[in-house]
């Protein structure tokens, strides 16, 4: 493939996936830290009802 967009094996690209990685599983980990207070707490713009909690079984 000459398409250099597609080339997943480029290093820019594992560079920034890596880092997208990384990043996610950060939020993960923080997310799981929350005490259950933190947890309750209404989510902004998404909408009636969304609790911070709702937000844990959206990133995976």
């Amino acid at each position: 493939m000459s398409d250099h967009a597609v080339n997943v094996r480029m290093p820019e690209q594992q560079a920034a996936i890596g880092a997208l990685e990384r990043e996610w599983h950060d939020l993960d980990k923080w997310l799981r830290s929350l005490a259950d207070r933190d947890l309750d707490r209404p989510v902004f713009g998404e909408g009636p009802g969304w609790r911070v909690r709702d937000r844990i079984s959206r990133t995976h």
